[in-house]
This record gives structure tokens, C-alpha cells and sequence, in this order.
């Protein structure tokens, strides 16, 4: 922990000191961390596509990503994701046109 001047100040000698005083002296209505992060829908959203983002894990580290990523392939999971990731770029790039327009 880089000890800044103000922590000095405080008298907060630790990184759980400093910690606790920013949990202690947070805004009630920040004081919580779900007003930072939506949880609930990231668990939602992450559970849709969770097994086939492991599964291009895979591909991580691979000498040979194109034979790797070709045996892949032969998945229809992860043809299927491929291809819904195409189309929903297709379609966000269809937005910005229009809007730029």
C-alpha cells in the first residue's frame, strides 16, 4: 500500500485501517456495492454464454490456433455462438451507420 500524506493524517497505519475508513465514511447511498455493479444481471447474462466462452478458452495458449480452432468447429455449439456473435456485431454496426447518419 503506497502511504499518501493523508492517510498520515488520519492516523491510518494499515491497509484494513484504510479500508474500513472508506467503508465507514461512504455515503449511504453508495454503501453498498450493488450500486456500482448490477449482479443479479451480470449472473444472468454470463450464465447464457458461459460454457461456450469456456470453451474458446480452449483455443488460449494453442500452437496451432487454426487446427485447434478448426476442431472446434466441428461443434455445433461453437459454430452456433460464432455465428450469433457475427450477427449481433452486424447488427451493432448497423446502429452506429444509422446513427451516424
Amino acid at each position: 500500500m503506497k502511504q499518501l500524506p493523508v492517510y498520515k493524517k488520519l492516523q491510518l497505519k494499515s491497509p484494513d485501517k484504510v479500508f474500513n475508513y472508506l467503508m465507514n465514511t461512504m455515503l449511504p447511498t453508495i454503501n453498498d456495492w450493488s450500486y456500482l455493479v448490477d449482479w443479479e444481471r451480470v449472473s444472468k447474462h454470463i450464465k447464457d454464454i458461459e460454457i461456450c466462452l469456456n470453451t474458446m478458452n480452449y483455443l488460449i495458449g494453442k500452437k496451432n490456433i487454426t487446427d485447434e480452432f478448426k476442431y472446434l468447429l466441428q461443434m455445433k455449439e461453437i459454430l452456433f455462438l460464432i455465428l450469433l456473435m457475427e450477427a449481433e456485431l452486424r447488427v451493432l454496426l448497423l446502429k452506429n451507420i444509422i446513427e451516424i447518419m
